[in-house]
């Protein structure tokens, strides 16, 4: 496997799998994760797909798709907004917009 460091689709989905995985075997079911962690996380990726993301960039990852999801969730929550799995993206109605520039 080429030494890319792009995040395909898959990539994502097992990094997902992995932080849920590390998520649910936690006693307090703690969505944070220590130093020693993002090591075994970073290793773990680097075994599934064969690519030495590192820890910092991991830990940027994480961070992005966190922010992505709450804007998401937010929007979704928003009264008049509505998502389509069929509809890519997700476009709220003009009058909401504003709300989230």
């Amino acid at each position: 496997m080429s030494e890319t460091k792009e995040w395909t689709d898959n990539y994502v989905l097992t990094f997902l799998q992995i932080l849920y995985e590390r998520v649910k075997n936690h006693p307090n079911n703690s969505p944070s994760f220590n130093d020693a962690d993002w090591t075994k996380i970073a290793n773990e990726m680097k075994a599934l797909v064969g690519i030495s993301y590192g820890v910092e960039r991991l830990k940027s990852k994480y961070h992005r798709l966190r922010g992505s999801y709450r804007q998401f969730t937010e929007l979704i929550n928003h009264t008049g907004v509505t998502w389509d799995v069929g509809q890519v993206p997700t476009l709220p109605p003009p009058w909401v917009r504003p709300c989230f520039s």
